[in-house]
């Protein structure tokens, strides 16, 4: 044990003595670093001069445009005549008639007898900042009151109104807005106090995920098809699908390149990727190539798009999307396992890529994702790449065995890297050309031919978490590289 300190001190002194021979900052021993939970408010429009009711049935909404990607809870500014039955519910969607991204419902008589904030503290979701959403106020009764200026004080949005007095349509009320605010968070801050409360809750996320997964999406009453008893073929099933259908396919061989551009697609095998085989029938083109939101992608093997005339292709590539999952795959023998490009606020969870030609997984211009309990091993330069892309957690990934690279951030800042394992390549986790204010947190570097590399890298955070729990920061105020292995 005093053996194992004594080393563990010696790393440290170590790279204080490389950071201090090669530039003139140095490494800060500092307090524990942690995620910080607590929400704020993002966007809010607090005037009122009355308020407005749509009776039972109808429903009213705010469009807002937040700023921080994960959206926390909405309070609205509420009031209730008498003492009516039933329940009502918020919901956030990301177009005023589209589905529900989250919810909660509260009984109508616990809104307050004169007008007053009601907190709706929903499911947290990610969301796109910059991007419209749509508070939705769904009421159960009549005489239920959400306030409101008859003015344009929102710039960000306006009212809409849904009910019997607009024809059973969703008009909008451009001069007006109601009172609300909502709540935020980044994924990753500036400031953290519980790295125990971070890990628990990728955890939780993660088990939810699956258990999720487990049922039949689409069962609420959406068609479900299935490949080939009603179509041939997967692309033949997405091309006569709607927002919201899910296509299950059966176990076989399918040779097809497929695109999929319809938005709230389920595209799933019925027994899992062992089984359901999804090969190129073009080796320069992708297998699967999704523009579209809401897709999600499970439990199939992708192989096949080699690029044999140097065309860089992808198993799965996903790009200019949002909310997307890609679940419990395999991708092998592909010029890129998965290539996301231009995506935010989606999951890569349970996935393997191996003996890939280039990269395992490549998330290029992507923002506020999730990739976590992926493999990654055999590729042949990277096993899971991040280049300018930020706020991005990458939790539980395991990346070995790969020619070059564990894991790899190429200018990209703001990501969270935890728990994750990197053996047997050439460099671990290799942080290169601007790539700042990463935080990595009690990650497993061992058996390569160096640790961690910092290549003109500056203020990343570093926890080494095993005998001693410490908050390493690098300050490199000139372009230099570092090489260490940690035991």
């Amino acid at each position: 044990m005093y053996r194992k300190v004594f080393v563990f001190m010696l790393i440290v002194f170590f790279i204080g003595v490389c950071i201090g021979s090669t530039t003139s900052g140095k490494i800060d021993i500092g307090d524990v670093v942690s995620l910080d939970g607590d929400d704020r408010i993002d966007q809010q429009q607090t005037d009122s001069n009355g308020g407005d009711g749509m009776g039972a049935d109808g429903k009213m909404a705010q469009s807002f445009t937040p700023s921080l990607p994960i959206l926390t809870r909405v309070e609205l500014l509420m009031r209730r005549i008498g003492n009516p039955s039933g329940d009502v519910k918020v919901s956030i969607r990301s177009s005023v008639d589209g589905r529900d991204l989250t919810s909660i419902s509260i009984p109508a008589v616990d809104l307050p007898t004169s007008y007053n904030w009601v907190e709706f503290d929903f499911h947290d979701i990610l969301v796109i900042p910059g991007r419209q959403y749509y508070i939705v106020f769904h009421q159960c009764c009549d005489y239920l009151f959400w306030g409101c200026i008859h003015k344009d004080r929102y710039p960000g949005g306006e009212a809409w109104y849904y009910g019997e007095s607009v024809q059973w349509n969703w008009e909008p009320a451009y001069k007006w807005d109601f009172a609300f605010k909502t709540y935020g968070r980044y994924i990753i801050d500036s400031k953290y106090s519980s790295i125990g409360g971070v890990i628990s809750t990728l955890q939780e996320y993660s088990q939810k995920f699956y258990a999720d997964n487990m049922v039949v999406a689409g069962s609420d009453g959406d068609t479900i098809v299935y490949v080939p008893d009603d179509y041939p073929s997967i692309q033949e099933a997405i091309n006569h699908a709607n927002t919201g259908d899910t296509i299950i396919v059966r176990d076989g061989i399918y040779t097809e390149n497929i695109k999929v551009n319809k938005s709230g697609l389920t595209i799933k095998s019925e027994n899992g990727p062992n089984l359901t085989i999804v090969k190129a029938a073009d080796s320069d083109n992708h297998i699967f190539d999704v523009a579209a939101d809401n897709v999600s992608i499970i439990g199939f093997t992708i192989e096949g798009a080699t690029g044999e005339n140097g065309i860089w292709i992808a198993g799965l590539y996903i790009h200019d999307s949002y909310h997307c999952s890609v679940y419990n795959n395999i991708f092998q023998n592909d010029w890129y396992g998965v290539r996301l490009s231009h995506v935010s606020n989606s999951i890569l969870i349970d996935n393997i890529a191996n003996n890939n030609k280039n990269v395992g997984f490549i998330i290029s211009y992507s923002h506020n994702n999730i990739i976590m309990d992926n493999q990654a091993y055999r590729n042949m330069s990277t096993g899971i790449l991040l280049g300018s892309s930020s706020y991005n957690v990458l939790f539980n990934n395991t990346a070995n065995n790969n020619r070059d690279f564990g894991i790899r951030l190429y200018t990209s800042s703001g990501n969270f890297l935890s728990n994750n394992t990197a053996s047997n390549n050439k460099i671990g986790i290799y942080l290169d050309y601007s790539s700042k204010n990463n935080i990595l947190i009690n990650n497993t570097v061992d058996d390569n031919n160096g640790g961690i590399y910092l290549h003109m890298s500056s203020k990343n955070t570093l926890l080494i978490i095993g005998w001693l729990i410490i908050s390493v920061t690098l300050k490199l105020m000139e372009i230099f590289s570092l090489i260490f292995t940690m035991i």
